[in-house]
Order: C-alpha cells, then structure tokens, then sequence
C-alpha cells in the first residue's frame, strides 16, 4: 500500500497542509467566490481583506483520506460508510463557506440526514443512557434512533455555532477531546 503506518499520520497532515496551501496560493483565481465583501466591512470582522473562506476544504480532504484509505485496512469497510455519511454536512459547509447562505435550519437538517446515514450504513445508535427510566426508552429502537439523530446533529450544530465565532470551535473541540479522553481513561476504555 502507498501508505506505511510509519508515515501515514505525516502524509495526512502534508495532504492538509498542501490543500489549504493551495487555497491560499491561488486564491486570487477563486476569491470572487470564496471570500464575501460584508467580512471586512463587518463590526466584528476578523480580517482586513478579502479571505478565503474554503480552508476547512484541506482539512475535510485529509479526513476523507484517513477514513477511506488509511483506516479500512485495519478496521474494515465501516470508516468507509462512515466517511459517506459526512457528505451532507460536508457540503452544506461547503456550500456555506462559498456563499451560499445556507440557513441554520438548513445545516442543521444536513447534521440530521448525516446522523441518519451513519445509522442506517452502520446500524449503530444510542443504546442506553444508563439511567433506569430512559434506558427502557432506549429499549425501544424508533426511540433510541431519533434521540441519536437529535444528539448527534445537536452536538454538531452546537460546534457549527460555536464556530461561527471566529473560530472558537477549535479551542472547544481540544477541551471536549480531552474531556471525553480523561473520563473514558477513568472508565478503562482506553482504546
């Protein structure tokens, strides 16, 4: 395979890496349609000039390639049907970062139908809360797939906003990560 386990974690960061590059090299070739007037003439602006703002597109690339090329070796075709799971939320972002308008309604409903694909490719949902009263909701398998269709897409609404805010959405993620790492090591499942 082109990819050595060696360097696989390398490789993704140089296809990122190239990518956003590239976005950012060429952007006078694009920036009519990745950057939007109103970005530096807003109060809360960030930037001084017209900006790209497609450079999620490398990072979303390098994601892809991790869960369609490096991971189905070793853990079989799920990362694959989970990788196309993400197109809707992928390209609602997309469409929102070209200038778009993609509505919150809108985003939200692609979080939605990605939750919903990932359950019907994988099979997998919420299967109890561990609490005696919701876990015989959970029992019950329409229930347990909407509330796994309103968590999922709740959580990445909720980062969507988040994001909104110059970037928060980084830093949010990093805490949550680590939050979610030092309460499963408490739990022993460390892998």
């Amino acid at each position: 395979m082109f990819f050595s386990e060696q360097n696989e974690f390398l490789q993704t960061f140089a296809l990122s890496f190239g990518v956003s590059a590239l976005v950012v090299c060429t952007k006078k070739y694009h920036i009519a349609l990745s950057a939007r007037h109103f970005d530096i003439t807003a109060v809360q602006r960030a930037h001084r000039f017209a900006t790209p703002r497609v450079g999620g597109l490398g990072v979303g690339l390098a994601i892809l390639l991790i869960l369609l090329v490096l991971l189905p070796d070793r853990q079989g075709p799920g990362w694959s049907l989970f990788a196309v799971s993400l197109a809707p939320i992928f390209l609602a972002g997309l469409a929102e970062d070209l200038g778009y308008g993609v509505s919150p309604l809108r985003r939200l409903l692609a979080a939605a139908l990605s939750s919903a694909i990932c359950i019907v490719l994988l099979g997998f949902w919420i299967p109890r809360a561990d609490t005696p009263l919701l876990d015989g909701l959970f029992a019950f398998a329409p229930f347990a797939i909407v509330f796994t269709i309103f968590a999922a897409s709740g959580i990445c609404h909720a980062f969507n906003l988040i994001d909104g805010v110059n970037g928060l959405a980084a830093g949010i993620g990093v805490i949550v990560a680590v939050g979610l790492a030092a309460i499963a090591a408490k739990a022993g499942e460390t892998e």
